[in-house]
């Protein structure tokens, strides 16, 4: 793909040379999404772990959400079930920064993922895949 740019990169660290139009970010989590293949994640992540990592969550959404064109969109991703790394996180976000808006794909693809308004999840006995969720934003500018 042309008009694909593949950064690996620490999101701290980067500093792009031009604004994004799309963003899909797919930040590090639990995994708890993933329980049905990783058992062991059960007695491996405790409540504090989660709690660090929305924090690290939201500083990587802040970071990336600079780099976003106006009328831009980022994708925010997670292979967790826990609303404290999708939900809260985002809900802080967006409480912080008015210019950014929640909002609905418009895929019949994901659909059966929708929950609430621009909140879509996966899980592993209702889609026979891996649990997760992700959220779609735009730049309101």
């Amino acid at each position: 793909f042309r008009n694909v740019k593949f950064i690996k990169s620490d999101i701290f660290k980067y500093k792009p040379d031009k604004k994004f139009d799309y963003i899909l970010l797919d930040v590090p989590c639990s995994g708890l999404g993933t329980l049905s293949s990783k058992a062991d994640l059960r007695w491996t992540k405790s409540e504090n772990d989660i709690k660090m990592l929305s924090k690290l969550q939201f500083r990587m959404l802040e970071k990336a959400s600079g780099w976003l064109s106006a009328n831009g969109y980022l994708v925010y991703s997670t292979c967790t079930i826990e609303n404290d790394e999708i939900e809260d996180v985002v809900s802080e976000f967006l409480s912080k920064h008015p210019e950014f808006q929640l909002e609905n794909g418009n895929s019949s693809f994901i659909e059966p993922f929708n929950t609430t308004r621009g909140v879509y999840r996966s899980w592993a006995h209702k889609h026979g895949i891996g649990g997760g969720g992700f959220v779609r934003i735009r730049r309101k500018d």
